[in-house]
């Protein structure tokens, strides 16, 4: 006997299948027909190779109810698509029976870089209200909500106490994020302990406590292993609890490239940050964003000579003539670039340069599809 709450709305296993990237999946058939638990009889689920340490215990324990909500599924880190009950479909206006004696299920694990609405900005508009002058020293205010991933990274110095801003971050899925290491080791001190940072996301104005705002502390911190004088200079922070990603809390991810993605110079490139909007002043209040054009590695090796080493997995970007660069401030920030469908994928993380905007000099960022199987490997995403 057929209950009403046997039938499933699939519009949102439509939308997973058309965002998600199959890595590692199984059929799994369950007892219970029409009941979206997992029964007790069923064998023992084995963890596929893509997915992190926790996937066979989350799929094991009793009761599994795979309830169509991206969040849930994103935090568990698994998906769980109703495929149908002895693969007897009876579609209906976008509704789907449930019929026979079992239940099955498409268990997919690892099968998404990021979440389905990554890169969108809510911007009403692409294009950002920067032309070829808009930079962040000297200062060009975002639009609100213009970049959700933005992230503020706030520091608890053991000696001076709450710093408030240090340096910049950007959100990658609803637990992590991505920011320079040199922003956590470097000459001023070497603060690896995740107790004392916090990530505030939904921000725009840093001098007003905003709506949107959410604060979460920093659960863990991951350096990269080989990480030295601005070389390998990318860092991991996984978040205390999953972030809420909604459109009222103007909070998103950002998309990771593909790999080995090259950029074109004509590229749409955006620089973000609260750092000094002018060499010898202090953080911005409000976000501010500038357009930098992207310039090949060949460029960086030249004007810095010997003193840096310029290698793969860095990015040149930045006008010559100084009219646009980051700040003390921006480390760790995005440098995203625009997609054909109208998303931003993050292209780089600001890293170092000679000075403010310092004329002849370009910047230097963190290429991400070069760290594409580094952050994979330590995030599962």
């Amino acid at each position: 006997m057929m209950m009403a709450d046997d039938v499933y709305n699939i519009t949102w296993i439509r939308q997973l299948q058309q965002v998600s990237a199959l890595r590692d999946s199984f059929l799994f058939a369950c007892c219970n027909c029409c009941k979206p638990f997992r029964c007790r009889m069923a064998p023992e689920i084995r963890p596929c190779p893509s997915a992190n340490p926790t996937w066979a215990s989350e799929c094991n324990r009793l009761p599994y109810n795979p309830e169509p909500n991206v969040d849930h599924l994103w935090n568990g880190s698994i998906w769980v698509i109703v495929t149908g009950c002895s693969s007897k479909l009876l579609s209906d206006a976008g509704h789907v029976s449930a019929m026979g004696f079992l239940l099955v299920l498409l268990l997919v694990c690892g099968s998404m870089s990021a979440p389905q609405d990554c890169g969108r900005s809510f911007r009403r508009s692409r294009q950002p209200r920067v032309g070829a002058l808009g930079r962040i020293i000297h200062g060009k205010q975002s639009v609100r909500g213009a970049w959700p991933w933005q992230v503020s990274l706030q520091l608890l110095h053991p000696q001076f106490g709450f710093l408030g801003h240090w340096c910049g971050g950007v959100l990658i899925s609803s637990e992590w994020l991505l920011t320079a290491a040199h922003c956590i080791n470097n000459d001023l001190f070497n603060l690896p302990l995740a107790a004392l940072w916090t990530a505030v996301l939904g921000d725009w104005d840093r001098d007003v406590e905003e709506k949107t705002e959410q604060r979460i502390p920093v659960e863990e911190i991951i350096l990269h292993e080989r990480f030295h004088n601005f070389q390998h200079d990318i860092a991991l922070m996984k978040l205390s609890r999953p972030v809420k990603l909604a459109r009222d809390s103007r909070v998103r991810a950002v998309c990771l490239p593909p790999s080995r993605l090259t950029h074109n110079q004509t590229d749409l490139c955006i620089a973000t940050g609260w750092g000094r909007d002018v060499e010898d002043g202090m953080l911005a209040g409000k976000l501010l964003e500038a357009r930098v054009p992207l310039h090949d590695n060949a460029i960086c090796r030249k004007k810095y000579g010997h003193a840096v080493s310029i290698r793969s997995g860095h990015m040149c970007a930045g006008h010559l003539d100084g009219s646009s660069g980051t700040c003390v401030g921006d480390s760790g920030g995005p440098l995203q670039c625009a997609t054909p469908d109208g998303r931003w994928m993050l292209a780089g993380i600001t890293s170092f340069g000679s000075g403010c905007a310092k004329p002849g000099f370009p910047d230097v960022y963190t290429r991400l599809s070069y760290y594409l199987p580094w952050i994979k490997s330590k995030t599962r995403l």
